[in-house]
Parts: structure tokens; sequence; C-alpha cells
């Protein structure tokens, strides 16, 4: 997951705000209810993955992007 502990744990490119509280409510439960399409959106990240900014994160209306970490992102071609 993107909460993962790993050196660049609070860096832009780690981070994704979602709505609800915790992972009981919102967008944030259904993350944690629906993990392997939320993986394949780029919501989540795999603990074994110490490199975030190289997972495409799929944005509403702009499609895939690469998050960096300054707060922005890339689109992905």
């Amino acid at each position: 997951m993107r909460s993962h502990p790993f050196p660049g744990l609070h860096l832009p490119s780690n981070l994704i705000l979602l709505c609800g509280s915790g992972s009981n409510e919102g967008c944030h439960l259904w993350v944690h209810t629906h993990q392997r399409e939320a993986m394949d959106n780029g919501w989540l990240v795999s603990g074994f993955n110490d490199h975030p900014e190289q997972v495409p994160v799929l944005v509403y209306g702009k499609g895939l992007v690469l998050l960096d970490n300054m707060g922005g992102y890339t689109l992905c071609s």
C-alpha cells in the first residue's frame, strides 16, 4: 500500500488524498475492499515497491499520470 514504511513514505509521489475516514467509509473504504482494482489503478502500491513515483495513477479527467516529489504529475502517454 502507499502507506507501507520506507524512506520515501511522506514524499508527494507516495501520497493520494481519498475521501472517507480511515479505511471504513467513502473512497478509502472502496480502495481497501477492492485492492486488486485499486492496485491496477495505482491507488495502492505493493509494499515490495519502493518507487511509487514509477507507478501510474488513474486520475479522473486526466487519465494515467506519474506523481512527482514536487506535488505535480506528468501525463502518461
